[in-house]
């Protein structure tokens, strides 16, 4: 809950695995339980056990994802992750990232150091990486080096908000009780210009290096993957300790968006809670009205974006990014045509050079 050091009781937990649609979940779509925080691996390994041991007696077909800074990983630690963990993912910025005592180089070498060691125990992790002023200043090379170094290959880049602004003064809600306007670090031109660097300066070494990076896959596959679960409140619950029950994670500390608590109201009183069907409402109707998207030609792949930042910003970018998606069907025209061909639009169509005599 961001202000706070709560830990969930085994109690909280135990009401939250009984839950009927947990139950229900068929055993070859099984549910996702994520332990997120705060920090997970703070807590002490016998609590850690203790939720493992009461999602084991009472939802043993449900999977486990960890969602972790990173900052401390024991080997005792790495052992509960191996027997617990069906995947694992952390957020990952080149700055504006520090250690308790306020150091920015004591969280980047630590932070890279267990990135590794996960990557040498054989652990694949997902990097969410933050595209903050920060991020965006040190260039791709630096996330290309920084999958070098570590080993890992899973790569995502996410928006960035000003959370320490959304708790100072908090956010308005919109007619359907969602918080549609949080502020962000960078606009949406940044964050795509960044990602169409990515893709044209870099590609001869994301394959070298195995580097997956979820949303360029997206919109080459043409798959509709919403950042952090928004547009997914249909199928998706947070639980804060005190048994809070919301949607999605990032509006854990904003109260007019809560569906109950768990101790308090029943399965079927949360499931159908009014801001509930609001927030789904708005997901998948509402927010679809904007003129951006109306007639654009990208809107049955991206479905609006990311849907809890406005669909414009005025940089003359959407959430949806279309200018990288339009950059990657320029990209796959031209690959289709020459598949042995590095294509740079900057340097027009190379129909004749191979990668090797790109790089004499």
């Amino acid at each position: 809950m961001r202000q706070n050091r709560a830990m969930m009781s085994t109690d909280t937990l135990e009401k939250i695995v009984s839950m009927d649609c947990v139950q229900s979940a068929p055993k070859d779509d099984p549910i996702t339980l994520c332990w997120l925080g705060g920090e997970v691996m703070a807590l002490p390994i016998e609590t850690l056990i203790a939720y493992r041991d009461v999602i084991h007696r009472i939802a043993p077909h449900a999977r486990n994802r960890l969602v972790t800074n990173l900052f401390s990983l024991t080997h005792e630690q790495i052992k509960f992750i191996k027997e617990t963990f069906f995947s694992i993912e952390t957020t990952y910025a080149a700055g504006m990232k520090m250690s308790l005592d306020g150091s920015e180089e004591k969280y980047q070498h630590r932070f890279k150091r267990n990135l590794k060691k996960l990557a040498d125990e054989g652990i694949l992790c997902h990097v969410n990486v933050e595209l903050n002023d920060k991020t965006i200043e040190a260039g791709v090379d630096h996330i290309i080096e920084l999958a070098r170094e570590t080993g890992q290959k899973c790569w995502e880049f996410d928006i960035s908000i000003k959370f320490d602004q959304v708790l100072e003064k908090g956010v308005q809600v919109n007619d359907y009780l969602y918080a549609d306007d949080v502020p962000m670090t960078v606009s949406y031109k940044q964050w795509a210009d960044y990602i169409i660097q990515f893709i044209r300066d870099r590609n001869k070494e994301m394959k070298e290096l195995g580097i997956r990076i979820g949303f360029i896959d997206s919109c080459f596959s043409k798959d509709n993957d919403p950042f952090f679960n928004t547009m997914k409140t249909h199928v998706y619950l947070t639980f804060n300790p005190n048994g809070d029950v919301l949607g999605a994670p990032v509006f854990s500390a904003l109260h007019p968006i809560f569906y109950g608590n768990i101790h308090q109201n029943s399965e079927k009183e949360i499931l159908n809670h009014p801001t509930k069907l609001k927030h789904t409402a708005y997901e998948h109707v509402g927010r679809f009205h904007h003129e951006a998207c109306y007639h654009c030609e990208f809107f049955t792949e991206c479905k609006g974006g990311f849907s809890c930042v406005p669909i414009t910003d005025g940089s003359g970018e959407c959430v949806g990014m279309k200018s990288v998606r339009s950059y990657i069907e320029a990209y796959r025209t031209e690959f289709a045509k020459h598949p042995n061909v590095l294509w740079n639009p900057s340097l027009g169509e190379l129909p004749n050079l191979t990668f090797d005599e790109l790089e004499r």
